[in-house]
């Protein structure tokens, strides 16, 4: 539980170093165990993540955990966005990814919001996968000259994934 919320600590020191920065954190709020409820306290019923491997006891643990681990991770980390934006000089570039799904069979279906300054977000399209965001993103704003790659999800096997909405993509 303290390691989870530890994130909004190290994001609120972010914040507080003056100057340009490079910030990456990676928040483990949604991943098992699910250890806080939507409020983000901690959960005491051990169903939630005493089962093998610290997985909930059953699929409606593990949906009940997940569902309330996500409400809290919003509601610490919209009022933190809310604070980058208004403490941050010069404007902040903010990119924002979730890294999979709660079920494998969502896995690729990952949240990808990014908050770019002046015309950053003219360049980016709706098939675009985090690995060239950061490309596109690095090459408009840091003046790098990295090539954009495929567009392609890949399973820990390295086995290209199947995109899961052709008809929104047209692949």
């Amino acid at each position: 539980y303290q390691s989870k919320m530890q994130f909004y600590t190290w994001a609120e020191e972010a914040i507080a170093v003056p100057g340009p920065k490079f910030v990456y954190l990676h928040n483990l709020g949604p991943h098992i165990p699910f250890v806080t409820d939507a409020s983000c306290n901690f959960l005491s019923d051990p169903n939630y993540y005493s089962g093998d491997k610290t997985k909930a006891a059953n699929d409606e643990y593990r949906k009940a955990g997940y569902i309330a681990s996500i409400e809290c991770t919003n509601a610490k980390t919209l009022p933190l966005l809310r604070k980058i934006l208004e403490q941050s000089d010069p404007e902040p570039i903010i990119i924002l990814i979730g890294d999979h799904g709660i079920y494998d069979e969502y896995s690729h279906e990952t949240l990808n919001a990014y908050y770019l300054p002046g015309d950053g977000a003219k360049q980016l399209y709706p098939t675009l996968t985090p690995m060239n965001a950061f490309r596109i993103i690095f090459n408009q704003y840091l003046g790098t000259m990295y090539y954009l790659l495929p567009d392609k999800s890949y399973d820990t096997n390295l086995v290209p994934v199947p995109d899961p909405w052709p008809a929104c993509t047209g692949n």
